[in-house]
């Protein structure tokens, strides 16, 4: 009972250093701008710190794109884009995700055609679970992502020397009958 009460303290403790760590991180108006969905507020703050785009949150190492993906601000995603270098799309959270992987995970192809076009390598970027976002987009049926990152794909990426991705991929479009669509 005492280690459960010592854990619980810490992970409050820990928690707490977090919040802090954010309380004090100078891209804090950026990023809650960006969560917000208050583009010109995050583009004046931009304007004045540049490095703001491949600044990372202190405690969920996610980037201003990371946050905007995830609030569905479609427009602000693409204004990041614009000013991000090629690189920059590459950042991962701590949860080893890109940008596109969570686009995928949301299912907002919009978002993904936009990162895609600035970097074609971000399709063959794996997560935590080895999966590229083209499998994120199949395991939670966002059918229009799926069809879009299949077409984009490089190929290879499928081939069994990979891994069980193309099988994947397969098996998840029998039981949504989305199978001969997708291909």
């Amino acid at each position: 009972m005492e280690q459960m009460e010592q854990m619980e303290q810490d992970v409050s403790e820990t928690m707490e250093q977090m919040e802090q760590g954010f309380e004090y991180s100078p891209c804090k108006p950026f990023f809650e701008a960006v969560q917000a969905g208050r583009w010109e507020t995050a583009r004046d703050f931009h304007i004045q710190h540049p490095e703001a785009v491949r600044a990372r949150h202190p405690s969920s190492g996610k980037t201003a794109l990371h946050i905007a993906v995830e609030a569905g601000h479609v427009d602000i995603v693409k204004e990041l884009v614009s000013l991000m270098e090629e690189g920059d799309l590459e950042i991962k959270s701590q949860g080893d995700q890109t940008a596109l992987a969570i686009a995928a995970f949301e299912g907002i192809t919009e978002m993904a055609e936009c990162m895609v076009t600035k970097n074609k390598k971000l399709l063959s970027i794996p997560d935590a679970f080895n999966d590229i976002p083209l499998e994120a987009a199949y395991l939670f049926g966002h059918w229009d992502m799926a069809r879009y990152l299949y077409s984009v794909t490089p190929l290879e990426d499928l081939m069994p020397d990979k891994g069980t991705r193309g099988a994947a991929i397969i098996s998840n479009c029998f039981p949504s009958k989305e199978f001969g669509k997708s291909f």
